[in-house]
């Protein structure tokens, strides 16, 4: 019995050690720590919070607007359009990010200021929660963004001049698809592609392309003219939400935090290098740490409920939406699930929640003049026909990425060489469907036990609030390699250590565990 004592503690500590390894590699789903203080030093004014435009109150909606026709008056607005056709060089390269993550602080400190203090941060358009319609976005009002449509913008903007004295105008690409577009990414698509994406340059690539080129082609006018389009006020909401992504990106691991790692052949991006255009004042390092030393974060998207709650609504929905096209249509009931739709039924059998960027609460019925959003358009079509059409996995199925404009492209990207352009967008338009091809056979697998199953896909919604959360809770700066002189002092007086650290309560937790196990294997040999 004695001898068996060793054996047995040997056996207890393994095992300890298993469980600490399940934790260190386990995901970010338990209960965070609180949020990392950043010195008052870092960030006098705190941290500011940008929020989806959509979220913003009448009164803050007004600042806005107001503040950029004050910024036009005072000559503030032109001189950005100036400075970012300065780097118009730097378009369709990896210095693309962190140049306008330094464009848009600076903006957002004018603008502030323009609104007197009314607005806390510089909104974004929560572009792919409306990329199936993009022009018919509720941010498009006379008390929003202005009207969508061909022509000088509307009010609240109405009379608006770029840098030139030209009126600024939009000029709408039609969507093929009563208002639907197919050249953007599905939400749940982009946010699959942001975990795989594994370097910077990679990640880099693909979203200056799509999404964010494709917007500036579908809003077209002056957002279709890069040497122009900051004239536009929704180029400052467009370009925040790219940055969001790069944000989201930037949480989803440790590693991703810090990485500026590029390809072969690209230009580098060195963390203690100058930030392209704004060299004297911040360091690519300062771009990583935008909580710290920008003092700005990203809210939790509004009414975003979450991949289980989005499913339980759409299959409750849908199979409400049964039994309401069963009672209002002549059924053939079959193995295959063989059911006759009419018009009348459309927006009960393919409700709002299915849609994987549906964020609102849920009233049971998709607005009258809704696109397919994520169903696929066959599967509407069916759906507004009186023949006899089978639901399959099909219907319930992502779509692609469809190949935008070769004329779009050209004018988008003047920069560089037409053929090489239009290369780097299929590229990354085959990037993201072979994504897509993916999770379309997860989909298949799954959706004919769960119909519903499209909706527990994580979307960019998802991606952001856990991407914050850890970005608070386990980013920890050392302040090392800035340009900003109120971080080179907490630097200094940190003793400024060799590298910035990025860790979770759960990897601490798991180290000590190992530690713990690793003694007891010793003890147990030994004895």
């Amino acid at each position: 019995m004695a001898r068996a004592a060793p054996l047995l503690l040997l056996l207890l500590a393994l095992a300890h050690l298993a469980n600490a390894q399940r934790a260190s590699t386990s995901t970010r789903a338990t209960a965070a720590p609180a949020p990392t203080a950043v010195p008052a030093a870092a960030c006098p004014n705190g941290i500011r919070t940008r929020r989806a435009f959509s979220s913003l109150s009448a009164t803050e909606k007004k600042a806005f607007s107001d503040a950029i026709m004050s910024m036009k008056r005072s000559g503030q607005l032109d001189q950005f359009t100036r400075k970012h056709r300065t780097g118009m060089r730097y378009h369709m390269t990896t210095q693309f990010l962190p140049m306008h993550r330094a464009l848009l602080v600076e903006f957002e400190d004018a603008l502030i200021k323009a609104s007197n203090n009314v607005l806390t941060g510089l909104p974004y358009w929560n572009e792919l929660a409306d990329s199936r319609a993009p022009t018919r976005s509720s941010i498009f009002t006379t008390s929003g963004l202005g009207e969508m449509k061909a022509g000088p913008l509307s009010a609240p903007f109405a009379g608006l001049t770029d840098d030139t004295g030209r009126i600024v105008t939009r000029n709408p690409w039609v969507a093929p698809n009563n208002g639907a577009f197919e050249w953007l990414p599905q939400s749940q698509v982009m946010a699959e592609a942001m975990r795989r994406f594994r370097t910077f340059g990679e990640m880099s690539n693909t979203i200056e392309n799509s999404p964010h080129n494709s917007w500036h082609g579908i809003v077209g006018g002056h957002m279709g003219d890069p040497n122009i389009s900051p004239a536009d006020p929704t180029f400052w909401a467009h370009h925040c939400y790219i940055d969001l992504l790069w944000a989201t990106w930037q949480g989803l691991s440790p590693a991703n935090f810090v990485n500026l790692d590029t390809a072969a052949g690209e230009l580098k991006v060195e963390a203690s290098a100058g930030t392209v255009l704004y060299e004297s004042r911040y360091t690519n390092r300062d771009m990583l740490y935008y909580r710290s030393r920008l003092c700005y974060t990203y809210d939790s998207v509004p009414n975003n409920v979450g991949p289980g709650e989005r499913a339980q609504r759409a299959l409750r929905a849908l199979r409400e939406g049964e039994a309401a096209s069963n009672s209002t249509s002549t059924a053939t009931a079959s193995a295959s699930a063989t059911v006759t739709k009419t018009a009348t039924a459309t927006s009960a059998v393919f409700p709002t929640p299915l849609s994987v960027n549906a964020t609102a609460p849920f009233n049971g019925t998709a607005p009258a003049a809704a696109p397919a959003n994520q169903t696929n358009v066959t599967a509407l079509a069916a759906a507004n026909s009186t023949t006899t059409t089978t639901i399959t996995a099909q219907d319930y199925q992502l779509a692609a990425v469809a190949p935008m404009p070769e004329v779009l492209i050209t004018k988008l990207m003047p920069m560089i060489p037409r053929e090489v352009a239009i290369a780097k967008m299929r590229a990354a338009e085959a990037a993201l469907n072979a994504v897509r091809d993916d999770l379309n056979r997860e989909i298949a697998v799954k959706a004919n036990d769960n119909p519903a199953y499209v909706a527990t896909l994580p979307t960019i919604q998802d991606l952001t609030a856990e991407s914050a959360a850890f970005v608070a809770a386990a980013v920890k700066d050392d302040y090392s390699e800035s340009a900003i002189p109120a971080v080179q002092a907490l630097s200094t007086s940190a003793g400024a250590p060799s590298s910035s650290k990025v860790s979770s309560a759960a990897g601490v937790a798991a180290g000590s565990a190992v530690a713990v196990a690793a003694a007891a294997i010793v003890v147990a040999l030994l004895a």
